[in-house]
Formats: structure tokens, sequence, C-alpha cells
């Protein structure tokens, strides 16, 4: 029995540890579950043949730093008798979807496509469970609408940069072809203040000031809900219109503060979404 601290996931009434960092669930667990005799069932679907070419194929694909000259080895000697091969093995060799813990609590854990592989190589019954247990802990978190807003979001977000690009680069490309690097900076900057305070009345500097946040990647479109991306990339696309038809940065932001009020009610336009909305906001303090 997992320590009750720890995170679990049930399948046939038994809880499954999960850890808590990284989300890897503990494979010994289930393999637990078909005789008791988890560790060997680890073992020796490691050294199976197909799943070498399953880890090797899976880390290809989600692992950029992943070289697979180790695992061509492990390939060819997957077929005999003698090969055997530990989780702390592939993980040296550069596998990132599986790792071990020490400890009376230990065991090995993996990301959530090697737990379904090693669940339908032990049983189909434990396959089919696995598939079922999961899929509940999934909804559970997210639920399947959020999972679809998570992805609108993903879109919203894309679709958002991709017209800041065109904003600054509109702006950058007005100026002259001496114009300094620093100065077309500059005004790339305070164009995206512009939207910055339309949007939510501060600019990045005063965001970071507010939330505390340092890390230079993160912006305030990366906490956005869906409706104020979508509010976002239509001033994106009003304020490349200004620019070229040469407003002033007063007239800009007078026009755009107007129209994200409008944009806003627009999106918001059920009690549902109005309510979400509010509590996303007061949830990121923002």
């Amino acid at each position: 029995m997992p320590p009750p601290s720890k995170s679990v996931v049930k399948i046939l009434d038994s809880d499954i540890r999960v850890d808590s960092e990284t989300g890897y669930i503990c494979i010994t667990d289930i393999g637990n579950l078909k005789d008791g005799a988890g560790k060997v069932h680890v073992a020796n679907w490691l050294r199976a043949s197909t799943s070498i070419l399953f880890f090797r194929a899976w880390e290809m694909e989600h692992n950029p730093g992943f070289k697979g000259v180790e695992f061509d080895t492990f390939r060819r000697e997957s077929g005999n008798n003698s090969f055997r091969i530990s989780a702390k093995q592939l993980a040296d060799a550069g596998a990132s979807g599986i790792f071990v813990k020490k400890g009376r609590w230990g065991g090995t854990y993996c990301n959530v496509d090697w737990t379904i592989h090693f669940a339908n190589w032990l049983d189909p019954f434990f396959y089919v469970k696995t598939i079922s247990a999961l899929r509940k802990q999934s909804d559970s978190l997210y639920g399947r609408g959020r999972l679809h807003q998570r992805f609108v979001k993903e879109i919203a977000r894309e679709n958002a940069s991709e017209s800041y690009n065109l904003v600054v680069h509109g702006i950058k490309h007005s100026l002259p072809d001496k114009a300094d690097i620093m100065v077309r900076r500059h005004f790339g900057a305070t164009e995206a203040d512009i939207l910055n305070i339309a949007m939510w009345n501060m600019t990045a500097r005063e965001w970071r000031t507010k939330t505390g946040i340092v890390d230079p990647h993160a912006n305030m479109r990366d906490f956005a809900t869906v409706e104020e991306l979508k509010v976002l990339n239509a001033l994106q696309i009003s304020l490349r219109n200004l620019q070229e038809d040469q407003y002033t940065a007063e007239e800009k932001l007078l026009r755009l503060c107007h129209q994200a009020n409008e944009l806003l009610i627009h999106y918001c336009n059920t009690p549902e979404k109005a309510e979400n909305y509010q509590e996303a906001k007061e949830k990121r303090g923002w």
C-alpha cells in the first residue's frame, strides 16, 4: 500500500502510484496486480524485442535530444535469450520515458504511453482496465470540456502570436533602413504595450512587477483566457490598420480600448462565460 501522501490512480480498486513531479505511473504496481510479480513482469517487458523497438520509436518522436546509438545495440541483442536490460540502462542511454525510484516506496515509473504499452504486453484485461483508469483520471483532472478549451486556447494563442509578429513587423518596416536596431526594438515594444494597456490596463513591465514573474520567455498571453486571446487577436489586426493610417499612439490606444471592451462583452455573451471569465481573472490576480 503506497503512502497516503502520494498521488495515485485507481486500477481494479488498487492504488497505482503516480509521481507527483512528472506524472509518470508506477508500472511495478500494475505488474503486481496480475500475480504480485511486478518486478519480474517489468524486467521481461523491458527485454522484449518489440518493447525495444517501441522505446526507440517513442524517444525519436518525443525526445529532441535522443541520439539512439546505444539503442541500436539493444535492438540487435534483444532477440537473444541471454539479453537483459534495466530501466537505468535505458535512462543512461538517453531514454526519457522511464526512470526508477529506490527505497521502500520505489519502483519503475513510466510515461503514460509507455505505461499503456506495458499493460498491453502484460495482459489484454489489464490493458483495457489501465486505459479506462487513465481516461477517467484525465477527465477528472481536466474534464472533456476543459480539454477542448485547452485545445482552443492553444489555437488562439498561436493566432495571437502570428498577429503580434505582424504588428511588430509593420512598425519596424515603417522605419528608415538606417534606423538603429535598439530604436526598432523600442518601437516594437511601444506598440506591444499599446495592446497590453488596451487589453489588460498595464504594460509588460508593470505586469512583471505586479506578478513577480521573472522568466524572460513568459508573457501576459500565457495566462490569458480564450476570450482574451480572441480579443487580442482582433486588436492586433486593428492596430496593424491603424499603423498604416499613421494614427498617433494616443489615438491608437483610445480606439483599441473601446474595441477591447466591446469585444469582451461579445465573447462573454452568456452568464456562464462571463462568470468563468471573472473567476479566471480573480484566480490569476490581475
